[in-house]
């Protein structure tokens, strides 16, 4: 698969959409990757859009930058529950293939 190349142009964010909005390719999937203080109630923040690649950032009031981890917390808690989704399903069907495999006498002393 021949990999994309990044955004040569570093576009400024329109923080009116929200830091988690790409102004490329307006995926909501755009995160931080790299900040540091720039002063009382100010950060600046590196961006990064995986969808289309688009790198860019600025300086932004500590309001908008909560807002971006509030909405970085709600994706990261919707990914865990989706995980523990998938493990259960995986889970169950393991068991299910194993108690099946049981009742078949499929597994042997030597399976152990």
């Amino acid at each position: 698969m021949a990999s994309r190349d990044r955004q040569s142009i570093r576009r400024p964010v329109h923080p009116s959409d929200g830091l988690h909005i790409c102004p490329s390719c307006e995926s909501e999937l755009v995160h931080p990757v790299g900040w540091s203080e720039a002063g009382p109630e100010r950060w600046h923040v590196e961006l990064e859009c995986p969808n289309c690649l688009w790198l860019g950032g600025g300086e932004y009031h500590q309001e908008l930058v909560d807002e971006l981890e509030d909405h970085l917390d709600r994706g990261t808690k919707a990914l865990v529950r989706d995980l523990r989704r998938l493990e259960k399903a995986n889970m169950e069907e393991q068991i299910d293939r194993f108690v099946h495999a049981l009742e078949v006498d499929a597994i042997l002393p030597e399976d152990f």
